[in-house]
């Protein structure tokens, strides 16, 4: 019984999980990118939060 039990508790885990897409920014301190939202006189770059830690291949 507790092995079936095991086994509904995996598959359901299983079925229901879903990928992770994290996105962030660094604002304390503040990063290069993201500095124009802290007020520095620097050009905005409104993607400053689609930035991938490691390239490509670590995303993937």
């Amino acid at each position: 019984m507790a092995f079936t039990k095991l086994l509904l508790l995996t598959l359901v885990t299983a079925i229901n999980m879903q990928e992770i897409y994290g996105h962030g920014m660094m604002m304390d301190p503040v990063n290069r990118s993201s500095a124009w939202r802290k007020g520095f006189p620097v050009e905005p770059n409104y993607t400053d939060n689609q930035h991938s830690c490691g390239g490509y291949g670590v995303c993937i």
